[in-house]
């Protein structure tokens, strides 16, 4: 039976009943600091309460989660998905997904849904997996997955010093170095401080010079970018063939409102977008709940996010797919 959990008391005492089990653990493709750090936490605890737990990625690491793992040389197993997708899955009980709103992100993962209850913990507004899981908490208030885990486990696990630094590594990267905070935020990075937290670690972990081809995908983005102006707000639509967040970050510094990256790959499509406070403010528009919608029904695909930041992939590809992704946005913000 379906369960929407309605509070964060109820899915503690979820988690804190979860004993004795075969779990998979796992996150969305090319897992970032966020979704290590909530698993990292979700299985030290889970092992604790004497499961057999695995770590299952779908497509591994992405470069900032690595250098975590590297720089606080954490000793953990990852599986890939052919560990479980070859008839293993009938050895497990349960599947916990974390920081994962979209059954796109789980990739090959996502079949085992059908063969196990599954739980999802996560902190996004919209995506299909909230309709699709047996067990769901969304706590949209958080404003990392990180911050969610911690609520998750307050007072029935406490936290060491490296799994503090962790959580607290992952609530500096989803939130953008607290650009996107709530006052939440602030007491639980206190908390964390007090358990040992290491919050001149967690930065120095994450700062990085961008490599060359992060710096050429940006120069590129802006290079094919075209832009039209809707509604008084910019809407800049481009293509890269990865780094798809950093070249829309990079063209919401330049001055655009919303920004649209795409990248195709073989057959398979993924558009990622951005919008900065002043578009969302201004309209209230939130682009997984008001546009992604669109751009899933453009190329048949499934996607989700938040209000200022969402992606979606895809099998369709339009002949002029940036005339399309325009018609979108502009489409949407006359309804505004």
């Amino acid at each position: 039976m379906k369960r929407n959990l309605k509070s964060i008391g109820e899915a503690r005492n979820l988690v804190s009943s979860l004993r004795g089990y075969n779990i998979i653990l796992t996150t969305h493709k090319n897992a970032d600091p966020d979704a290590l750090a909530s698993l990292f936490v979700m299985y030290n605890l889970l092992e604790l309460q004497k499961n057999n737990v695995y770590i299952v990625l779908p497509e591994g690491l992405n470069e900032a989660a690595k250098r975590v793992v590297e720089g606080f040389r954490i000793d953990i197993e990852f599986h890939g998905p052919d560990t479980i997708l070859y008839g293993l899955y009938t050895l497990f009980d349960k599947c916990i997904i974390l920081d994962t709103s979209s059954s796109s992100q789980l990739g090959p993962l996502y079949r085992i849904i059908d063969h196990m209850e599954s739980i999802v913990v996560d902190h996004h507004k919209y995506g299909d997996l909230a309709g699709k899981a047996d067990i769901v908490l969304i706590d949209p208030g958080s404003r990392s997955n990180s911050e969610l885990v911690y609520k998750l486990i307050e007072g029935i696990y406490t936290l060491n010093s490296l799994e503090s630094t962790l959580l607290l590594t992952g609530i500096i990267y989803d939130t953008r170095r607290f650009i996107h905070v709530s006052p939440r935020t602030f007491y639980i990075v206190y908390k964390l401080l007090s358990y040992g937290g290491d919050y001149s670690r967690a930065l120095e972990i994450l700062r990085r010079e961008m490599d060359y081809s992060e710096k050429i995908a940006r120069l590129k983005a802006a290079q094919r970018m075209e832009f039209e102006k809707c509604s008084n707000y910019i809407v800049a639509v481009t293509h890269v063939g990865a780094f798809e967040s950093s070249a829309a970050n990079a063209l919401i510094e330049l001055g655009a409102d919303i920004a649209i990256v795409y990248s195709i790959r073989k057959n398979n499509i993924r558009i990622t977008l951005r919008s900065n406070k002043r578009f969302h403010s201004g309209t209230g528009i939130s682009l997984a709940r008001d546009i992604v919608p669109h751009i899933e029904d453009l190329i048949r695909g499934i996607g989700g996010g938040h209000d200022t930041a969402a992606s979606i992939e895809g099998e369709y590809i339009p002949s002029d797919i940036d005339k399309a992704l325009f018609k979108i946005i502009c489409g949407v913000l006359k309804k505004y």
